[in-house]
């Protein structure tokens, strides 16, 4: 409240959300894109709490948010789509089987990859930056060349330091990109 009166009215919609996600697993498959989207509050409520106002750059994050972790979630739940099953849980990997699954974490990165790209013109970021999405896009393609619908032995790998990697490629290419 002390920040500004946006922040005011939509932090409880963030909370709801953030809140509600582990409920999600109840209810729908679609509880991948819950987290995404939990997580991508997290940019653009910040960015509402600095200047007051949402913008097309924060946005464009947002997005790119949203998409990489229902991306690294898929994959990740690919592991536990027998125990969803048996269990009475709701995920992706559950209700249209582990291929699918792969397939739409594929889909989903290849669209935080664009989503990081569109953010360089939205906020004025140049080659440094795009160097860094690019490299991070190598390291997406990485992580899924490691898992399989028949092996998932290697999801740990391409879940836990795959992210990472990104995460710290998308920060030091703007930071660079910054600095320059």
């Amino acid at each position: 409240a002390a920040l500004n009166t946006a922040t005011l009215i939509l932090a409880p919609i963030a909370l709801l959300i953030t809140l509600g996600y582990s409920w999600t697993k109840r209810f729908t498959w679609a509880t991948h894109f819950v987290l995404g989207l939990a997580l991508a509050l997290s940019p653009i409520g910040a960015w509402i709490a600095v200047r007051g106002r949402l913008d097309w750059p924060v946005l464009v994050v947002g997005l790119a948010v949203l998409l990489w972790t229902a991306g690294f979630d898929l994959l990740y739940s690919c592991q536990d789509a027998d125990f969803d099953r048996e269990h009475g849980l709701h995920s992706l990997p559950a209700r249209f089987g582990v291929p699918a699954a792969l397939l739409t974490a594929r889909v989903l990165h290849a669209g935080a990859l664009l989503a990081l790209g569109a953010f360089a013109p939205a906020a004025g970021l140049g080659k440094p930056y795009l160097v860094a999405v690019l490299a991070a896009g190598a390291v997406m393609g990485w992580s899924h060349s490691l898992v399989r619908a028949g092996d998932l032995s290697r999801v740990g790998l391409a879940f836990f330091q795959a992210n990472v990697a990104v995460s710290v490629l998308v920060l030091l290419g703007t930071a660079a990109d910054l600095l320059a």
